[in-house]
């Protein structure tokens, strides 16, 4: 029995959750309040004071600030998305005893483990991709014009972050055998550990060290308005990265995923099924 049986089961076992539909209509509700956002306050010049302000601004900076806006929330939806879509999909089958039946066929438990963080970082690059794609049309239609660059950088950008995120999260859901304490743990871990750590060395005037998962993430925020104005590396957009902060970021975030995806085929070999 190959290994895509199995991430095709999983997919379609998110695809027929509750959660698959919880996640959709926060994701919906996210992008009608940015939608309603970017209408009211880069359109409508009489709504308010903020958007007549805002009208008077050079159309070029108005599309700036509204992919700025668009890219306020993207990084901490995506990534509580994918919390809690791993959690459910690598450690759901131990709350129902499934995995019982699933570790007596005769497939290794390597190959399900890596079908279910397939399965889980292919639905979560699809909320990725949702988002994307809901900011670029509506953008679109609000100006009459495409974006003058395309975001592909940064979409890829965020696969990279979203694979950092399943791969930390599939650790704790491998080693707990329980979606909710999982994911809790990792929200925990990233949310307040980190950026508690990271508030630290800021006082501390340290810097932000490669090591914390979210400063490595927090990398895409910046380039994600960048390569919307201008290309990637460049200086003068309203989150400028530096190309070397970049690339460290990004081994930052491969680092977590390699050390995480190998700390897991280890949990899952040796993990005993209760």
């Amino acid at each position: 029995m190959s290994s895509f049986i199995f991430y095709k089961f999983y997919f379609s076992m998110f695809f027929k959750s509750r959660i698959l539909k919880y996640i959709a209509f926060l994701l919906l509700v996210v992008i009608l309040i940015l939608l309603y956002l970017s209408v009211n306050v880069l359109i409508l010049t009489h709504s308010s004071t903020v958007s007549f302000i805002v009208s008077q601004v050079e159309k070029v900076e108005r599309e700036r600030l509204a992919y700025f806006l668009w890219s306020m929330p993207f990084i901490e939806i995506i990534v509580f998305i994918s919390i809690f879509i791993t959690s459910y999909i690598v450690s759901g089958d131990f709350e129902s005893k499934e995995s019982e039946v699933l570790y007596t066929l005769p497939i290794s438990r390597e190959k399900i483990y890596i079908s279910k963080i397939l399965a889980a970082f292919s639905w979560s690059a699809i909320f990725a991709g949702i988002y994307f794609i809901s900011e670029a049309t509506i953008l679109t239609l609000i100006f009459n014009a495409p974006p003058l660059i395309l975001s592909i950088e940064s979409f890829l950008l965020s696969l990279i972050g979203v694979f950092s995120i399943v791969s930390l999260t599939s650790f704790f859901s491998i080693t707990m055998k329980n979606p909710l304490r999982s994911s809790l743990t990792t929200i925990l871990i990233y949310f307040v550990a980190m950026n508690i750590l990271n508030f630290y060395f800021l006082i501390e005037g340290i810097g932000q060290p490669l090591y914390l998962l979210n400063s490595d993430i927090s990398i895409i925020s910046e380039v994600y308005t960048q390569v919307n104005i201008l290309p990637i590396g460049a200086i003068g957009s309203i989150s400028g990265a530096p190309l070397n902060l970049i690339i460290n970021s990004i081994f930052g975030m491969l680092s977590y995923i390699i050390a995480f995806f190998i700390f897991s085929l280890i949990a899952s070999h040796y993990g005993d099924i209760k």
